[in-house]
């Protein structure tokens, strides 16, 4: 019982394929049946837009034949009425032709010829048409390979995420114009790369540079930016700027350098054999301007004066309406007071706090605030510190008495800085 059960079961099911199968098979029939139909119907040239619509749902395959012929019935009766209408129309030339006897072509004739010519080029037409038709129809079995490939490539990539983040981070430094304020702005929220800074502190266009008016500053500036300066074409100055002297009341924070005179190379620098001295004479003489900005012209400077003179460093800075970038070389006392004074309030970051390094190189963005009375606000970005340059050396000391005490210390240093390097890019907020 149980094996006749199983075997019936099976024989149903057998049973149900079958059916299936011929379904199938009746169906695969007329759909042939339809494409050849389509064929002949294009090669004949009576279809000449069906491979454009191909696949719409509001499309009609082929037509049955008995509406077939009453179209070529329909077609045959509108020509018959048209040579009546013609042959009226010839009738009446001919009537008129009498008292003008220069158009004596009849219609007919005119007619003739036309028809003659078209159907010269009729069979040259439905060929190229034919042809077109083949060349891009959506059976072309060279399209259907490329549409697989570009359709497998597109699932095989995964990564368009990082590719999307690519394009933005190359797109990140874009600078627009604020034609309001003629200065330039940039996003402020974008945190700043160091090859784009580097490649910014060489471009000569779009950054300046700017410097204190200590010979210690100067000879940093030229030395460390010698790459830049060197260029053939590049015939920019180095603006001295009396704000970025150092702070403080020790010597070397002075100059004895009058206002809007040029320091010239110490002697230093002239007895070493390390440097070009012809060069750097050049340049001191016909590449230094002096700005004219307030200088330190006391002993002691109140908190005020010192606050005085770095917002006038800034004012300067954002006059500079073709340039979106500042390099300032100056003092890391200087810096360190610059940074505590133009950091949001309540800000803990470490630049306020400890000073730059000898040779140090630090990046930030700054931000100006304009209000309806015209007055401005300074604010330097937190966020987005970036240290460009900085390496340590380290150097062990022994004692006279060859005991076993060690003195550490580190000298940082940027390619051919000396002395103090500091640098940063800057834009406009509204």
């Amino acid at each position: 019982y149980i094996c006749i059960h199983v075997f019936v079961a099976a024989y149903r099911k057998d049973s149900n394929l079958t059916n299936k199968l011929q379904e199938l098979q009746e169906y695969m029939k007329t759909t042939q049946h339809h494409l050849e139909q389509w064929m002949l119907e294009l090669q004949s040239g009576t279809r000449l837009c069906d491979h454009d619509i191909f696949g719409s749902p509001d499309m009609t395959f082929i037509d049955n034949k008995e509406e077939v012929t009453e179209k070529e019935k329909q077609k045959t009766k509108e020509k018959n009425k048209e040579k009546e209408e013609e042959e009226e129309e010839e009738e009446e030339e001919e009537e008129d032709s009498f008292s003008n006897p220069q158009f004596t072509r009849s219609r007919s004739q005119t007619h003739a010829h036309w028809e003659h010519v078209v159907s010269s080029n009729a069979s040259d037409l439905i060929s190229t048409q034919t042809e077109l038709r083949e060349r891009f129809s959506l059976y072309d079995e060279q399209k259907h390979k490329n549409l697989m490939a570009i359709m497998s490539a597109e699932a095989s990539t995964l990564d368009l995420e990082d590719i999307k983040n690519e394009e933005k981070e190359r797109s990140k430094h874009i600078v627009l114009d604020n034609s309001n304020f003629g200065m330039i702005d940039d996003d402020p929220n974008v945190p700043l790369q160091s090859e784009w800074l580097l490649d910014e502190m060489l471009d000569y266009k779009t950054s300046i540079v700017a410097c204190s008016n200590l010979r210690r500053a100067i000879s940093t500036s030229i030395i460390g930016l010698w790459d830049r300066f060197a260029i053939e074409e590049n015939k920019e100055l180095v603006y001295i700027l009396p704000c970025l002297q150092e702070l403080g009341m020790n010597v070397d924070t002075h100059t004895p350098v009058v206002d809007y005179d040029l320091p010239q190379v110490s002697e230093h620098e002239k007895k070493t054999q390390k440097l070009d001295i012809s060069l750097l004479n050049d340049f001191y003489t016909n590449r230094l301007c002096v700005a004219n900005t307030p200088k330190k012209s006391q002993l002691f400077e109140s908190s005020e004066d010192e606050k005085d003179r770095m917002r006038s460093f800034v004012d300067w800075a954002f006059s500079q309406h073709n340039k979106r970038t500042i390099i300032a070389v100056g003092h890391s006392h200087w810096f360190q007071h610059f940074f505590k004074y133009f950091l949001p309030p309540g800000s803990t970051h470490m630049s306020g706090k400890r000073k730059l390094n000898n040779c140090g190189v630090v990046a930030f963005r700054m931000c100006c605030e304009i209000f309806a009375d015209s007055s401005r606000r300074y604010t330097i970005k937190e966020g987005i510190f970036l240290i460009v340059f900085q390496k340590s050396v380290r150097f062990h000391l022994v004692s006279s008495f060859q005991k076993k005490k060690s003195f550490q210390f580190y000298v940082d240093f940027v390619y051919l800085f000396f002395s103090y390097g500091f640098a940063y890019s800057f834009f406009f907020l509204m």
